[in-house]
């Protein structure tokens, strides 16, 4: 039987290599592209998390997929207990590195997420959610974050607005970084939103794609629901503006159900 899980895991641990983000975010490239993400809106909004929740210094908070760390370093800085997981190994360096207490930064994969303990908040934020071909491995995620929560502890799920970005998508563009300059193909049907990065380097042409689901919000409720939650409130923006279909994004904020 531990022979049947070793082999089940190395073909899943096969298969999940194989999927875009795990080696496109580890990149250079990646970090490059999006070097001018905005670290003050961060700022703004995790400080509007903070409040809304009544976060303190006694206060834990696990940012599930969290990048290089930008958000939950924010959080750190306002003294919070704030804790990151990323599958990236650079991403989860970067934030070790500008952290005081780098023991709170794990690289992991959300399918199989398993912390030692438990927190006031779980967030997942800045679409880092709706990467997976199947269902079965977003409501696995979900699953594994509701067991990170305490009790009484909340939930924060930050998507896109699908139908905002299908009012707003740029088709063609080409973005100067550092590196190279990124030529950049947006596409979307009724399943996913797709983004195709090709850039040259010393001569060689490096093509990497992002795949988001494209969730409506009553699907990401219904999958909240089944995996434990109860949406206690819908924000539309960073500035946590009431949700309508023309928001830029779909915030949820879920607690526990009670059994």
């Amino acid at each position: 039987m531990q022979n049947h899980f070793k082999i089940l895991h190395l073909c899943l641990s096969r298969v999940w290599r194989m999927s875009w983000f795990v080696n496109w975010f580890d990149t250079p490239y990646y970090h490059d592209l999006y070097r001018h993400r905005d670290d003050r809106e961060a700022m703004l909004f995790v400080t509007r998390l903070r409040d809304y929740f009544g976060w303190t210094d006694t206060s834990s908070v696990l940012d599930v997929c969290c990048g290089n760390g930008r958000h939950a370093l924010s959080l750190e800085r306002m003294g919070v207990s704030a804790w990151g997981v990323d599958l990236s190994p650079s991403n989860i360096n970067h934030a070790k590195a500008a952290s005081q207490f780098p023991q709170r930064w794990h690289v992991s994969d959300v399918r199989i997420l398993n912390m030692p303990t438990q927190f006031d908040g779980v967030v997942n934020l800045f679409t880092s959610f709706g990467y997976f071909d199947s269902d079965e491995d977003h409501a696995l995620m979900l699953s594994n974050i509701a067991k990170q929560l305490k009790p009484h502890g909340r939930f924060v799920l930050d998507f896109l607005n699908v139908s905002w970005v299908k009012n707003h998508l740029v088709a063609n563009e080409v973005k100067s970084g550092t590196l190279t300059d990124y030529h950049i193909i947006r596409k979307m049907d009724d399943r996913w939103i797709e983004k195709e990065i090709a850039f040259d380097v010393n001569g060689v042409r490096h093509t990497h794609a992002e795949k988001v689901r494209a969730f409506a919000p009553a699907q990401i409720e219904e999958m909240l629901n089944k995996a434990g939650f109860e949406v206690l409130n819908h924000f539309g923006d960073y500035s946590l503006q009431a949700f309508n279909t023309d928001s830029p994004r779909c915030i949820f904020v879920c607690k526990l159900s009670e059994i």
